[in-house]
């Protein structure tokens, strides 16, 4: 929102907005308080013990030794009112409130410092990177010995401290991350206390440096700025998931982000960037098929993104050793608890299949609806905030890499059968880049429940009580929220379809002649053949059944011309005219009427838009229309050129 719109707001929208604000940025202070006084209190079923505790050196903690009642209820408390808080944010930015971006920084720099300096909480994860990097400090390979291996040697605090059920498991990081956890244990000489404090030192500093870069994505504008402050820096629930957890994805995110501020100026550093990200974490890989898409226009710069990529993912996978490779992917492919597949994955392998071939099934699932989603959230997605540069000029591929980004990371996080609270810092941090939309709020709940559901995120013992209701939330309360949110999101991007942004509507109108030519104000039009019995019916059948909003117009009564096409073309394939004015032909022709359907349709319109099954539409949509004159409804006049037939001509 410019200022010019926010002056134009009633006198009393304006002052409501900052008493929201005001609100949300209480809300969002309660909400890091909580959670530090949860790490205050000491070890606990959400707090870790950290062995060899020096008393001057932090984290800091009193041994309070808490119920498990009183922590797990601040650490759910302080989710609850920090989701609120940030609800609230979003709201009063979209109604004219605009602090000051510094203001937003400073609440979350002075949250991210408070739970660095308090032991890690809800996940035991930290220990595995402490344990991994003290293998490799010790001369072992963390892909290849696993802590239990260690153990058996002889004792070492570092790795005998890592949590149940990780203690067989070998390292499935990138070598960087490896790298990374190794300097942390050289650096802890040995303590526990001391390696966990340097790997909780180095997630915060990834997590503020992914802060600032979005500011740098977001410009000079302080509504953009203030916005990626909220999404990013100031956000409570990505605070407790990624920095109190102390996880490394803040470590694979920050180079895939530097990736996109970069990339304008060299594709190739971007590239660099986003291979050292994804020799962290694979699933930055993401970000870089984002930035392919939006170099798509300049073959020489895609080539030096992905030789930039080579050298250093290439390069440091080559350099740590090609089985390191072989276990970053041999990672297993669970259904973890929280997600929605979870709904579907319990009656499938309790009463239908074994469970390796359910999780194969969901696997599979998993990945055709993550692209499916995709293809809907590219066409739903607001514009980015970002503005563009025109230096020397050349075209910004940035504002199309960031919309692009946030479509297929938060398809992924909505979709993947795997799913854990810090995981959605990949889809926070471009959601930080678009414009202000009803998808705000639905990533705050997906994000919220997430969180929720893993607290603790530990094997501990809880109270009989207390176990059932954290165990009714992970395994039912929030696998049906998510699905909610899914159904809800779904039907955000339908019915927003081809209204995403702003585009010149198109339509047709009669001429004097008694034929048909563009306008500019109008819906989009389906050009079909209406000398062909076949293709008349073929198209009264999609108008009843899918209620399109579209202009369902013979091509014989056009003016092919005026639209921006041939008569060759129309007698060959049935034609689509966007709104935008593209053209489609045949089967992307049938996937455009589909996406602009009402109802359920527009799910089958994407999906024949997304390779290979566009591959197989053209194919098959080629073999029917050079044989509808041999299909039901067809008349040997089909195959006939418009000039041949009964009564033919064209125009």
């Amino acid at each position: 929102m410019s200022a010019s719109t926010t002056a134009a707001l009633p006198s009393d929208t304006v002052p409501t907005a900052d008493r929201t604000g005001r609100l949300a940025l209480v809300s969002t202070g309660a909400s890091i308080a909580l959670f530090t006084v949860t790490g205050l209190l000491g070890p606990s079923v959400v707090v870790l013990t950290l062995p060899q505790r020096a008393a001057w050196r932090p984290p800091y903690w009193w041994d309070a030794h808490p119920p498990p009642s009183l922590v797990v209820g601040l650490a759910l408390g302080g989710l609850v009112v920090g989701a609120y808080g940030l609800y609230l944010g979003f709201r009063a930015l979209a109604a004219g409130w605009r602090p000051r971006p510094a203001r937003l920084v400073a609440l979350g720099v002075a949250g991210v410092t408070a739970l660095t300096l308090v032991p890690p909480m809800t996940s035991g994860d930290v220990l595995m990177y402490a344990a991994y990097g003290r293998i490799a400090e010790l001369g072992g390979d963390p892909y290849h010995t696993s802590p239990a291996d260690v153990a058996m040697l002889g004792y070492d605090p570092v790795v005998a401290a890592i949590e149940r059920p990780w203690q067989d498991a070998t390292s499935v990081y990138g070598p960087v991350g490896t790298w990374l956890q190794q300097a942390a244990a050289w650096l802890g000489a040995g303590s526990t206390h001391a390696t966990v404090f340097g790997l909780q030192v180095t997630n915060a500093l990834a997590f503020l440096a992914i802060g600032c870069l979005s500011l740098v994505l977001a410009g000079r504008d302080p509504a953009a700025r203030a916005r990626a402050a909220l999404c990013v820096l100031a956000n409570p629930i990505l605070i407790w998931a990624v920095v109190a957890g102390a996880h490394n994805d803040a470590q694979a995110v920050v180079f895939a982000v530097a990736a996109l501020v970069v990339v304008r100026r060299s594709p190739f550093a971007a590239g660099l960037l986003l291979g050292l990200g994804g020799s962290v974490k694979l699933t930055v890989g993401l970000y870089g098929l984002a930035l392919l898409w939006s170099l798509r226009r300049s073959p020489r710069s895609m080539v030096m993104l992905c030789l930039g990529s080579l050298v250093t993912l290439g390069g440091t996978y080559v350099f740590a050793g090609p089985h390191v490779f072989d276990r970053v992917l041999m990672a297993p492919s669970f259904v973890s608890s929280g997600t929605p597949w979870r709904l579907l994955f319990g009656p499938l392998h309790l009463f239908v299949l074994p469970e390796s071939a359910a999780r194969a099934l969901i696997g599979v699932a998993s990945a055709v609806t993550t692209v499916l989603l995709a293809a809907l959230l590219w066409r739903a997605l607001p514009g980015p905030g970002i503005r563009p540069a025109e230096e020397d000029g050349r075209g910004d591929p940035r504002p199309e890499a960031v919309r692009a980004a946030a479509a297929l990371c938060l398809a992924w996080v909505f979709t993947t059968q795997y799913s854990l609270p810090w995981y959605d810092l990949l889809g926070w941090v471009p959601l930080a880049g678009l414009l202000a939309s009803r998808l705000d709020p639905m990533v705050v709940v997906r994000s919220g429940m997430m969180a929720m559901a893993y607290v603790p995120g530990r094997v501990v013992e809880l109270p009989s009580g207390l176990a059932f209701v954290v165990d009714r939330i992970r395994d039912t309360v929030t696998p049906l929220v998510q699905f909610a949110v899914l159904v809800w999101l779904v039907r955000w991007c339908v019915r927003r379809g081809d209204h995403a942004g702003p585009r010149e509507d198109v339509g047709m109108r009669t001429r004097s002649d008694g034929s048909w030519s563009r306008f500019g104000d109008g819906p989009p039009i389906l050009l079909y053949d209406g000398d062909c019995a076949f293709c008349t019916r073929s198209v009264d059948v999609l108008e009843r059944w899918t209620h399109t909003r579209a202009q369902l117009l013979p091509w014989q009564f056009a003016d092919l011309a005026a639209v921006g096409t041939t008569q060759a073309r129309a007698e060959r394939e049935v034609l689509w005219v966007g709104q935008d004015g593209r053209i489609d032909g045949g089967a992307q022709a049938v996937a455009r009427l589909l996406l602009h359907a009402r109802g359920g349709w527009s799910v089958l319109g994407a999906l024949l838009r997304v390779p290979p099954v566009r591959w197989i539409a053209h194919v098959v949509y080629r073999a029917i229309a050079n044989n509808r004159h041999r299909l039901p409804g067809g008349t040997p006049a089909c195959a006939l050129p418009a000039q041949d037939r009964p009564g033919g001509g064209g125009l």
